[in-house]
């Protein structure tokens, strides 16, 4: 079976998640809320983080590797998450810069839509809506968080061993299924023709590698 980005989804992270373990600083005793992570860190749903009934002040670290991105109200989520914080509880994310500071956003668009990138809408449920430090500390800070920081997280992401893994990689993702879609035949075929040659180019000895910034956010909930 073709290979799918969620196949790949802890290895291409690989970078970005030793940092992120590093920093998540998670105790034997502490009671750990996940957000969304995937893959290696809890392997099922717990529900929508906007409305689900959470207990209150149960967990003592919330954690969340790319998944505060898709919150469609991220006021909502995050005082949702508060509540269920304990006083003095750490928040840590990992959310993605802006889109023209990834270049595995930007370099993939331009090759689907010949050197034309259309990053998507600024706000709202996409990868880059978290990407400004000083909306996401409003945010937070009206949610019942605290002491926001914001480190600078400059790792490449990995899309595969080789170019053709990277390829059916790239092909799963929904941003590249949904320029495809729009496209004709002979269109579509040059943008596939055009993507192969881009992954071939970023294919070296530790996989095809694009560069990526990404935003490690720490928090405390207010005591």
């Amino acid at each position: 079976m073709p290979l799918t980005v969620a196949d790949n989804y802890d290895a291409e992270l690989r970078r970005l998640n030793d940092r992120f373990c590093a920093t998540t600083g998670i105790r034997r005793t502490d009671c750990v809320l996940d957000i969304g992570c995937l893959g290696w860190t809890s392997p099922s749903s717990l529900g929508d983080a906007q409305v689900h009934p959470f207990l209150p002040k149960q967990f003592d670290v919330v954690i969340s590797r790319f998944g505060t991105m898709f919150f469609a109200v991220p006021a909502a989520a995050f005082s949702n998450i508060a509540r269920t914080a304990r006083p003095g509880a750490r928040l840590v994310m990992l959310v993605w810069q802006s889109h023209n500071r990834n270049e595995w956003a930007t370099a993939i668009d331009a090759a689907l839509s010949r050197g034309k990138p259309t990053p998507g809408p600024a706000h709202g449920a996409n990868p880059f809506s978290p990407a400004q430090p000083a909306e996401v500390e409003s945010i937070l800070g009206a949610a019942g968080f605290s002491d926001v920081g914001f480190e600078d997280v400059h790792e490449p992401v990995f899309y595969g061993p080789d170019a053709e893994s990277a390829y059916e990689i790239v092909c799963s993702m929904s941003m590249t299924r949904d320029v495809l879609s729009r496209l004709g035949t002979s269109q579509a075929r040059s943008a596939r023709a055009r993507l192969r040659r881009l992954l071939a180019d970023h294919e070296t000895s530790q996989g095809v590698a694009f560069d990526s910034r990404a935003w490690l956010v720490t928090a405390k909930r207010v005591d």
